[in-house]
């Protein structure tokens, strides 16, 4: 298996090397599928296509059909190009409550607000998954 799995890692560095001249549209489709499937492990729907301009933007590639972006596609995609460009860099508060920020952006509310950048206080913390309207809460606190 371990075999399999090394001939099928060069192959795709073979051909990604081979299209080396569309590295950041490969990069833009790789971190479009990222988060699009990685909000869906959340139940949230994002609009791909708003998410895919949010992304271009971030890269500085020019699309031929560019759709509207928002303030959560242009947060998502500032997060996720910071993650993949600064490896090096420290995961600190500050840089941990930036990317909160933009996931939930000032006058962002649903049923529970959520205070974007800032941490809850003192208020107990919550194992919740799901959407927010459909909460999955666990069996405790802490």
């Amino acid at each position: 298996m371990l075999r399999e799995a090394r001939l099928n890692q060069g192959i795709l560095l073979g051909k990604m090397a081979s299209q080396s001249h569309d590295k950041k549209q490969n990069m833009l489709d790789t971190l479009l599928a990222n988060i699009v499937n990685s909000s869906a492990i959340e139940d949230e729907t994002l609009n791909a296509f708003s998410v895919r301009s949010s992304l271009a933007n971030k890269l500085g590639l020019t699309e031929e059909n560019s759709f509207p972006t928002t303030e959560q596609t242009d947060g998502i995609a500032e997060i996720m190009i910071d993650a993949i460009e600064n490896l090096d860099s420290t995961l600190s508060l500050k840089r941990i409550l930036n990317w909160h920020e933009k996931l939930f952006p000032k006058g962002y509310a649903m049923l529970s607000p959520i205070m974007g950048g800032q941490l809850r206080g003192s208020e107990p913390m919550q194992v919740v998954s799901g959407r927010i309207d459909r909460k999955r809460a666990a069996n405790h606190t802490f």
